[in-house]
């Protein structure tokens, strides 16, 4: 694909994107809404957003929301930590307790020895949220610096020995939002805003819960046994957790700031340090998504690509950001529910590039007049013609061209299905019932479906409503 090619093919991938979230929306019955955001080589080329910021006043989802992002804290953390490793005011081999001495009094010895590097990678061996971890049930607020202390100097805080795999520990990183205070001068939020925001030209975003940052969304829990999902308004500051779980941000506001951590952008951090920042340090054991960690950042694969981000849940919000460094991509999903699968959504966004990739030398030649999207109550396709073929998608799927079906013309607005799964119409004609240049109706396999007005209108007919 040459550069000339690259903006037809995005406008295409974007515009099924953009149908492709307004069906999964409105088959995800248990989330209020989304907002995504996209960068492509340095541009947000894609920001919207699906379904309602709060059920009972009904206020729709906007792109400009605000989200509690939780853990994609880490990965700001870990940015700074690096920038001070580069200005030489720390070292990743460091012990932690040579910036907080209070670690050398702790009953449990070995927190002596936990250098930075380990709890940036999660093998410091540490426990994950401390001895009563309720402030996530929003039970309490969240731990003060003085109770932290309290738990490290005088409890068991490290559960196995540090450097033995990877185990993931919340605590570990708000320890390490203090080590960047003592380092800086700098409050943990007064660091970011410096050296980070301001660099980068970030707007809505902030690195504890400010009440007046801008409209946050209404978070929702997952659906209760009696049927119900609740709504958890109440935000709070993380306190002393921030470097851990601090962070609120828009999808857009995100989507920057990994464009900024790629190597190549020149921004934040010269790109030997980017790179040793986003090498991998350990495999995740049992997980389901079979990433691995590096310095603050998730790392996976997906086909022949390699993901870096992280995800976050809190407050009945739920988030992953992934960027592919290679090909300039990051791609962030933010929910309003515990029932939300944000990287569900991932997987598809990822899915519906890598077609429009493979097929980015077929062009649609006149069949272009075919696409869109057709319903009935049993389903909707999308049809996406590229070269001699149209390519026949399910939208509420998560990987809708996994084993799609295909048409290939015989004459006029007639096509024949190629290709399709054995239970349907393989073998069957198609035909697309036009309205001047807008098809109105597809015949196919002699079943009806219809544009979305169309079809409306036909359901208003048949409901016993």
């Amino acid at each position: 694909m040459s550069k000339h090619d690259e903006p037809v093919l995005l406008n295409r991938a974007l515009s099924y994107i953009d149908q492709w979230l307004e069906t999964q929306k409105l088959h995800d019955h248990e989330t209020p809404g989304y907002s995504v955001a996209m960068a492509y080589h340095g541009e947000i080329v894609f920001r919207k957003a699906y379904g309602l910021a709060n059920v009972a006043n009904k206020e729709k989802m906007a792109p400009g929301h605000l989200f509690r992002v939780a853990s994609h804290s880490k990965t700001f953390t870990a940015t700074a930590l690096m920038q001070l490793v580069e200005a030489g005011k720390l070292s990743l081999c460091d012990p932690v307790c040579k910036y907080l001495p209070f670690l050398r009094e702790a009953k449990d010895t070995r927190l002596q020895k936990i250098t930075i590097q380990q709890m940036m990678a999660h093998s410091s061996g540490l426990a994950r949220d401390g001895n009563d971890p309720s402030f996530w049930l929003m039970q309490r607020d969240f731990p003060t610096k003085e109770e932290m202390i309290s738990y490290l100097v005088h409890d068991q805080p490290v559960i196995i020995d540090s450097n033995t795999r990877f185990k993931y520990s919340n605590y570990a990183y708000g320890l390490l939002g203090w080590v960047i205070e003592d380092v800086s001068g700098l409050s943990y939020t007064d660091y970011m805003q410096k050296h980070i925001f301001e660099p980068l030209g970030l707007e809505d975003i902030g690195a504890d819960y400010h009440p007046e940052a801008g409209r946050y969304v209404t978070g929702y829990t997952g659906v209760a046994p009696d049927g119900r999902q609740r709504p958890l308004s109440a935000h709070s500051a993380t306190n002393a957790m921030a470097g851990a779980t601090g962070f609120f941000a828009t999808a857009e506001s995100l989507c920057r700031f990994y464009t900024a951590i790629m190597p190549g952008s020149g921004k934040l951090l010269d790109d030997d340090l980017k790179k040793e920042m986003l090498r991998q340090q350990w495999s995740v054991p049992d997980d389901p998504q079979q990433r691995g960690y590096t310095l603050g950042f998730t790392c996976q694969n997906h086909g022949k690509r390699t993901l870096y981000g992280h995800h976050g849940d809190a407050c009945g919000n739920v988030s992953q950001s992934l960027f592919d460094s290679e090909n300039q991509i990051a791609i962030s999903v933010l929910a309003n529910s515990h029932a939300a699968g944000p990287n569900t959504l991932h997987k598809g966004l990822w899915h519906i590039l890598d077609f429009f990739k493979n097929h980015a030398d077929k062009e649609p030649q006149s069949y272009e007049i075919y696409a869109g999207q057709v319903y009935t109550f049993w389903e909707s396709l999308i049809f996406v013609p590229a070269e001699d073929k149209i390519y026949v998608s399910n939208p509420s799927s998560t990987e809708p061209f996994t084993n799609c079906s295909e048409l290939t013309h015989i004459k006029d607005n007639v096509f024949r299905i190629s290709k399709e799964r054995g239970f349907a119409s393989f073998g069957e004609e198609v035909e697309f019932i036009m309205d001047g240049n807008k098809v109105q109706e597809v015949r196919y396999g002699k079943f009806p479906m219809y544009r979305k007005d169309v079809y409306i209108e036909k359901l208003k007919q048949i409901s016993s409503e």
